[in-house]
């Protein structure tokens, strides 16, 4: 396979005693490491590894880690003989973000510093990073085939960044953790190697596992058996033997995991489970004091804070650019809470260091009863569950763009769906603390806006809609496609515009259809943001994500009915249009701009005779903001029919429903011309709003159903 002495195998041994296939004997130039030598309180196994990596003479060089082994097929290595490809590496990859698997594991304050250090000494590679690799799930391994000189680079980046470490991540007493550079390093490496990509053409290689002599054993069952009838002095003396041992990882594993439904220890717990939260986002626990560790029964009580006694709770308000956030919060002090808010401009879908945080200056300095946000936001999770906060973030978009990440699992967080399919969803998914709760409408801020003088001119109408038209870039992003691709996809929209309710989409739309689809210019246009359109394509977007293309679908699809819909009404009544921009496909209607959210749209659904709503086709049973806030403005609501309006409304009462363009123009014909039946189910449906969609009741359902009760403030009672 290989021409001998341009090749040499560094086959790395430890505790596990990995056995090297018999056909690679002979193949290369052996040299085994034994990892096991490395005694450096920081660097451990790094060490030995570093130094062999250095004594490589030969122009390429193949490693395994831990028990896997590149699969060096003929083809893999003849590509790196002809200068085709320089490296091939077997990707790790994670349930989470690699930052986030890392403080699952180790110290997340060691993660964030070589970030600074990046930061500060590479800074090239830290906007690299920021940009391309925040959100990965994977990274490259120093298991594969590569040039030498190629590792040896990547060691010596990895090499200088560790040594700036040393000098500032303090000792820490568990001596996992304190092994920083050994747990560190393949991150490092990874990073130099996505960062190098262009310079360095890297090919897929497929990994094999390697037998050996002493696996890994689970022995949770039989420390079960030995310590559930055990009685506390038994517990409490082994765990003691472990933190004599500097192992809290495993005294922690002992308390939390195998014997979690031990009732008298629940303090022993508690304390374990704080070292666990301080780890993940703390410079230090109180486990690397000696003194708090001799005590570390005497966990700090948390005291009923000042605002839960004087009955009205402190919350902390994260705000982003989204709908309603001034009503959101006016509606959250007039329920009795005292609210102070933050504001970062970071996007509420994406997890940030920086964001945790500031998050986690406002929660050490001010004693927080509880956090809020519309959506969810991960890094207010992360900061909620170390200060162990409650934490609420309600869900106003569909899909929610939480997924099923780590942080909805915690038990501080509750997300709240307002479409009853999302949080069926997450329930499936195993999130115990996810609920189905509707928006609501601020009737108390809306009663207040009063038309009054030019209003009436202004604003009135016979059919207004306010929203978004939802131009998306599918239809010059077909203009690359072949025509049967571009027929696949027209048939896709076709069919769903007649389907309400239900998205096939997610069914249809995968990882196969993307790679049909590929296309170079299709994918650019589909995943790069509009204003970064002329720079360079980054490799991790060149192929759509089936999450990306199952949303602008639906949009496509919402965009072509809205058009519809807009354009056949306009051709028999008045209709106004209030959007950010206008449309050459739309006719006789009037473009009338935006409107403000606050003043001027409350005023637009009361003066006009009809709101139209077409829901966007994402959201398949929940009740859009815009419907709730039509009739909370006494406007009469023409729309398409959603599930969850079967809770509290029924046609031709409290609301219009209509199930076709057809069937729209007919009923708006109707009711347009019988201003008092228009008028009694503009009325009924205000009144239905005001008594289960107005924001005093929501706010008390979503605490009673997440069981925050004692968090309702004195006047809410």
């Amino acid at each position: 396979m290989s021409e001998f002495g341009r090749y040499t195998l560094l086959f790395l041994n430890d505790e596990h005693g990995y056995k090297l296939p018999k056909e690679l004997y002979g193949e290369y130039e052996l040299k085994e490491v034994d990892l096991t030598t490395g005694k450096d309180k920081h660097y451990g196994t790094l060490y030995p590894l570093m130094d062999a990596v250095r004594s490589i003479k030969s122009e390429y060089l193949v490693m395994n880690i831990n028990g896997t082994m590149p699969e060096l097929t003929d083809e893999l290595v003849e590509k790196l003989v002809n200068h085709e490809a320089d490296y091939a590496s077997v990707k790790v990859f994670y349930r989470n973000r690699i930052q986030e698997s890392y403080r699952s594991v180790h110290y997340g304050y060691d993660y964030r510093m070589i970030l600074s250090i990046l930061k500060r000494d590479f800074p090239k590679i830290y906007e690299f990073y920021t940009k391309r690799l925040v959100d990965t799930y994977s990274i490259f391994s120093w298991g594969g085939i590569f040039r030498t000189e190629i590792v040896k680079e990547a060691l010596d980046f990895t090499a200088k960044v560790l040594k700036v470490c040393t000098t500032v991540l303090p000792d820490r007493y568990s001596i996992k953790q304190n092994l920083y550079c050994q747990n560190l390093a393949p991150y490092l490496f990874s990073i130099y190697l996505s960062y190098n990509e262009e310079k360095y053409v890297n090919e897929e290689c497929e990994k094999l596992k390697l037998e050996m002599d002493n696996p890994d054993k689970d022995d949770s069952e039989e420390l079960l058996n030995k310590y559930k009838d055990a009685s506390r002095s038994e517990i409490l003396k082994a765990v003691d033997d472990y933190i004599r041992e500097r192992d809290l990882e495993k005294a922690a594993h002992l308390i939390i995991r195998i014997l979690k439904d031990k009732e008298d220890i629940y303090d022993i717990r508690d304390a374990f489970i704080r070292y666990e939260k301080e780890r993940r986002y703390y410079k230090e626990t109180f486990m690397d004091d000696r003194k708090a560790r001799t005590e570390y029964l005497r966990k700090p009580i948390k005291p009923e804070s000042i605002g839960i006694k004087n009955g009205k709770p402190k919350m902390l308000v994260y705000v982003w650019n989204s709908i309603g956030n001034d009503s959101n919060i006016q509606a959250f002090e007039d329920f009795g809470f005292e609210v102070s808010t933050v504001q970062m401009p970071f996007n509420i879908m994406n997890y940030s260091e920086e964001l945790v945080d500031q998050i986690n200056v406002h929660m050490d300095k001010n004693d927080f009863d509880l956090a809020y946000s519309l959506n969810c936001n991960p890094a207010v999770a992360e900061a909620c569950y170390i200060h162990d906060t409650p934490y609420i973030g309600w869900c106003y978009d569909s899909p929610s763009y939480t997924g099923s990440h780590w942080y909805l699992h915690y038990p501080t967080t509750h997300v709240f769906a307002f479409d009853s399919s999302d949080a069926e969803n997450y329930q499936k998914g195993g999130i115990k603390q996810a609920y189905y709760l509707p928006l609501a409408a601020n009737l108390k801020a809306y009663d207040k806006v009063i038309p009054k003088g030019d209003d009436f001119t202004k604003f009135a109408a016979d059919i207004s809609f306010i929203g978004s038209l939802y131009d998306t870039p599918l239809p010059e992003a077909m203009g690359y496609l072949n025509d049967y691709q571009k027929g696949y996809i027209n048939a896709l929209l076709d069919n769903q515009m007649d389907v309400y309710g239900h998205s096939f989409y997610a069914e249809i739309v995968s990882g196969k259809m993307t790679k049909w689809l590929d296309n170079e210019d299709f994918n650019r246009l589909i995943n790069w943001d509009k204003s970064k359109r002329d720079e360079e394509i980054p490799s991790d977007i060149k192929e759509v994500n089936p999450g990306t293309l199952n949303l602008i679908l639906n949009k496509q699809v919402t965009n072509k009915e809205r058009l519809l819909l807009l354009n056949l009404l306009a051709a028999h009544h008045e209709v106004k249009l209030y959007s950010y921009k206008e449309n050459p496909a739309l006719k006789g209607l009037k473009f009338c701009g935006t409107a403000n959210y606050y003043t001027e749209a409350p005023k637009i659904f009361r003066l006009s005779k009809l709101n139209l709503n077409a829901t966007l086709r994402s959201i398949r049973n929940g009740i859009p903001l815009r419907c709730i806030d039509i009739m909370g403005c006494h406007g009469a609501l023409l729309t398409n029919y959603q599930k969850d309006f079967d809770d509290h409304f029924v046609d031709g009462q409290n609301v219009i429903f209509y199930t076709s363009a057809e069937e729209a123009l007919e009923k708006a014909n109707f009711y347009l011309s019988h201003e008092t039946e228009r008028q009694k189910i503009a009325d009924a449906g205000y009144e239905t709003i005001k008594e289960y969609y107005d924001y005093p009741v929501k706010i008390k359902e979503m605490f009673t159903m997440s069981g925050l009760e004692y968090l309702i403030p004195k006047k809410s009672r």
